[in-house]
């Protein structure tokens, strides 16, 4: 059976229709909507509010105002789309406020690393940086407007400063480990026939040479202000570039070129700062007995040397030295061993540091305990009975000893100690040494303290 409905509802019967309450629903429901699209067109108005220009730098002002601005425009014309939660719309207008975001926070950021820069420009200690063309090119590039060519923010967590200024003091402190041997010779005095020149002449080994060039080659390259130095020091000395090129060829043994020129020029810059480059030379009494003396510090060949040592043993002559420390005690206390060096086999001469006197091997070492002066090292030699011994190795052609790391001791400089120490008495030799008129057999005696523990 079909529903059928009262016919009273359609008729102008007792029942009569209030549309109020449906009304009201309706316009309830409408305000609503629009309460609702007012609010999502104020969100959307105001998101460019949202962005804080605090901090923001002047040349990025006008370029995030424009994008507050387009983001507002953007808001404005596609309201219907936005109200309705069109995703398209919502994405287009969250990438818009991003950018301008980042933008802010990226000038902000660079405000506060260029706070902190001028933080380094106010102290005096850091007044070089600001003189450094790379440094100010980054600053530069910094202050630049962002999203310009060449503009570059700083990372100031990251931020190298440039090196600092040259400091000559604190350079050559750091070639405290080298010095040289000095080559003594004598020749006439053209001013005065009673009296003699002294020429000292510094010999530096082959190692020494090649460490003060790569320190001086390292400098250079690391430290934009040694050179500099050395062009203000060239402009106020015009003799200086000839000191130099002079200083160099004595010491290297060839002409400075233009391929390493400017290394070069910083190794003899380095030799002449040291004060070491050049020949000493003084004036020293000419006398017969000071020219025995001086005849006695000429050069004689290590084969020489071992000859008469050896000669003067046949004969007795136990007084008579040659005054050539190393060599005797070679002589005395040295075996014959063969040895590989450099990967070839050599015949050479091994001294053990047991069986020289200390005193002596001191002098000879350069070793000084008292000036914290520990000398050229020794080198293991093998083993004896579960211990380690140590000694030096002497060429055979030369007389030089070669200690720990390939150090050399010239027997040349170990003879003018020598001396030296035995003509001022400074010299306290033990009893049976050759500073000393005993010449019983040397007693090896053993200091209290060795920190080096050569015994």
């Amino acid at each position: 059976m079909a529903l059928q409905n009262h016919p009273a509802l359609y008729s102008g019967g007792n029942v009569k229709l209030d549309p109020t309450p449906y009304v009201n629903i309706a316009l309830r429901a409408r305000a609503q909507k629009a309460a609702q699209d007012e609010a999502i067109d104020k969100y959307y108005q105001k998101i460019p509010e949202t962005i804080n220009d605090k901090g923001v730098r002047d040349q990025e002002i006008e370029v995030l105002n424009d994008m507050k601005n387009d983001i507002f425009k953007f808001g404005v014309d596609n309201r219907e789309a936005l109200r309705k939660g069109d995703g398209a719309a919502r994405l287009a207008l969250d990438k818009k406020f991003r950018k301008a975001q980042t933008y802010a926070q990226e000038s902000k950021n660079r405000t506060a690393t260029a706070a902190k820069i001028s933080l380094l420009r106010g102290n005096p200690k850091y007044d070089y940086i600001f003189r450094d063309k790379g440094f100010m090119e980054k600053v530069l590039g910094h202050d630049l407007p962002i999203d310009t060519e060449g503009s570059q923010a700083i990372d100031f967590n990251q931020l190298t400063l440039p090196p600092t200024p040259f400091e000559a003091t604190k350079y050559f402190k750091g070639f405290a480990d080298i010095k040289p041997d000095y080559k003594v010779s004598t020749k006439p005095n053209p001013d005065d026939k009673n009296t003699l020149i002294e020429v000292q002449t510094p010999v530096f080994n082959e190692q020494h040479k090649q460490a003060i060039y790569q320190r001086a080659a390292s400098d250079l390259v690391d430290n934009p202000s040694f050179e500099e130095e050395m062009k203000k020091n060239l402009a106020a000395d015009p003799n200086l570039i000839a000191k130099l090129y002079d200083t160099f060829k004595h010491n290297y043994g060839r002409d400075i070129t233009d391929e390493t020129k400017d290394i070069d020029l910083a190794a003899a810059y380095t030799l002449l700062g040291l004060g070491i480059a050049a020949e000493k030379q003084k004036t020293v009494p000419s006398i017969d007995a000071r020219n025995k003396e001086w005849d006695r510090r000429n050069e004689i060949a290590f084969g020489q040397s071992m000859a008469k040592i050896a000669a003067n043993k046949a004969a007795g002559k136990v007084d008579e030295v040659v005054d050539y420390l190393s060599d005797e005690v070679a002589n005395d206390a040295g075996e014959n061993t063969t040895v590989e060096l450099g990967g070839k086999k050599r015949e050479v001469i091994v001294v053990y540091t047991d069986k020289v006197d200390p005193q002596r091997l001191d002098i000879i070492t350069g070793r000084d305990l008292s000036k914290k002066q520990v000398g050229v090292n020794p080198i293991p030699i093998k083993q004896v009975d579960g211990k380690v011994k140590m000694g030096y190795y002497v060429d055979p052609g030369t007389g030089d000893w070669e200690g720990d790391g390939g150090q050399k001791i010239s027997r040349e400089r170990v003879k003018d100690d020598y001396i030296n120490k035995k003509a001022a008495s400074k010299f306290k030799a033990s009893a049976g040494t050759k500073g000393s008129e005993n010449t019983k057999k040397p007693k090896v005696s053993k200091p209290k303290s060795d920190p080096l523990k050569l015994f």
